[in-house]
């Protein structure tokens, strides 16, 4: 049987029996019939402004822009209750920069354009407070902001994505370099550089006394603060063993011996750019015969095998088949490393050598917001070795830029060129030269010398030196 319905409304309560309201209510308005989508909006609309309920708007992370770039963009996703316009109020610092109160422009379509004044310093960060308004003036909470200027890497005038390096890559970075947890009880402290660029040697030792040092952050120094963290005591990599610091030759190193990685907040929607160009640069040495990925996005969306247990070397950008390029190559002694991706060239350079290549790769991939781990794919697949430098670019490096990087990679790591000679032809007696042909070098080294044994001296031979 159908209950009668009640003769009376009741507000603030069901039915007069209990499940009472507990807040306020400033106005009630019963209609007894659906009203349509406009007259729902202007009711909704001059009660928002009536009772002054403030509009929202969700903020996306805001990218760092080049020196001397002319504008920046402020993302955002969703808004509430419409608001029209937006004002920037920035604070001192930025304003004796150069920059620009913003009053009540039009908010448009996201993102949200910034004119920045001329010029900007490599590794700025600049400070404002955003707020949105509604058309009858209802303003929002105030939302911090930040333009950071991004820093150039390693004498080149690219901005990486995220750049990792236990030395000074961007010398306009002026944060630390990592944190460090020590084995004797489990105390953090970040250490940062001496004047020449290198890791605080002498801070880190001090810190970490006889025991064992382990990297629990290990700070972006391209300016975008996409740090790259670790906070499960087991699986950070080591930086100290026994009060002794990890060398790559004659640099302090992360030590990996399975099982440790590091979350960046790089995702591979940042690291990778439209038409799918990328670059990896990195100084690593890996074991050979291991399953591992120096770093991995989404599976293997964007993921590099160096090597994986089958000898080869795997480049992974937008997944494998198309996304793929992938050959013989091994990483057991320290080497300079770059990764590339230019649209279909897809590259893998050792040492400076073009050791892996295709000119018929993909072109085209939505690629996801998937944070990148590093010296892991994510799920597994650990890097053993060392590495010292991870820099990750969105676009396709030039020759001359990529030359650059390797190097001051080669010569600040100390990587031995090398030159492959082939058989010295003989020569008659009394000839008044010999050649000594070879066929590839790595490394691009610039001078030989030639230093003979006592007998060739005693014939006549002279030394060679650079």
């Amino acid at each position: 049987m159908a209950s009668n319905p009640p003769t009376t409304l009741t507000t603030g309560g069901y039915n007069g029996s209990g499940e009472f309201s507990d807040g306020t209510v400033q106005e009630v308005i019963v209609l007894n019939t659906s009203i349509n989508t406009s007259d729902r909006q202007t009711i909704e609309t001059n009660q928002l402004c009536y009772y002054s309920v403030p509009p929202t708007i969700a903020l996306s992370l805001i990218p760092g822009v080049p020196a001397n770039a002319p504008t920046a963009s402020i993302p955002y996703t969703t808004t509430t209750i419409n608001p029209a316009t937006f004002s920037i109020t920035w604070d001192a610092a930025a304003l004796a920069a150069g920059f620009v109160n913003i009053t009540d422009a039009i908010l448009t379509a996201s993102p949200i354009s910034v004119n920045l004044p001329t010029p900007t310093v490599a590794g700025g960060i600049f400070n404002g407070i955003l707020i949105v308004k509604t058309a009858c003036g209802v303003q929002s909470i105030d939302y911090p902001i930040a333009i950071r200027i991004l820093n150039p890497i390693l004498g080149t005038t690219q901005t990486a994505q995220a750049a990792y390096s236990i030395r000074k890559i961007a010398p306009a970075y002026n944060g630390p370099a990592i944190r460090v947890r020590r084995s004797s009880d489990n105390t953090t402290q970040d250490i940062g550089f001496i004047a020449s660029g290198d890791l605080d040697e002498a801070a880190l030792l001090a810190f970490v006394g006889s025991g064992n040092g382990f990297v629990s952050t290990w700070y972006d120094q391209s300016g975008n603060a996409r740090n790259a963290v670790q906070n499960n005591v087991a699986n950070q990599p080591r930086i100290v063993n026994s009060g002794v610091v990890d060398l790559a030759n004659t640099r302090p190193t992360l030590t990996l011996s399975g099982g440790q990685n590091m979350i960046s907040a790089l995702t591979n929607a940042q690291a990778v750019g439209t038409g799918i160009t990328a670059t990896f640069s990195s100084v690593f040495r890996t074991n050979n015969g291991v399953n591992q990925s120096l770093f991995g996005g989404n599976g293997n969306e964007y993921n590099i095998h160096a090597p994986w247990g089958d000898g080869n070397t795997y480049y992974d950008v937008s997944n494998a088949g198309q996304g793929r390029i992938a050959g013989p190559l091994n990483w057991s002694a320290l080497s300079v490393a770059t990764f590339l991706r230019s649209g279909a060239l897809a590259e893998v350079y050792k040492n400076g050598v073009n050791s892996i290549n295709s000119n018929s790769r993909n072109t085209s991939h939505t690629f996801s917001n998937s944070t990148i781990s590093l010296f892991s794919n994510g799920n597994g697949s650990f890097t053993q070795g060392i590495v010292p430098e991870m820099i990750f670019f969105s676009n396709a490096l030039t020759s001359a830029d990529r030359i650059t990087i390797e190097t001051d990679q080669t010569c600040y790591y100390s990587i031995p060129p090398t030159i492959n000679l082939s058989l010295i032809p003989g020569v008659p007696a009394n000839a008044t030269t010999a050649t000594i042909p070879y066929s590839t070098t790595t490394l691009n080294p610039a001078t030989y010398s030639i230093t003979w044994d006592a007998a060739a001296l005693a014939a006549g031979f002279v030394n060679i030196t650079d």
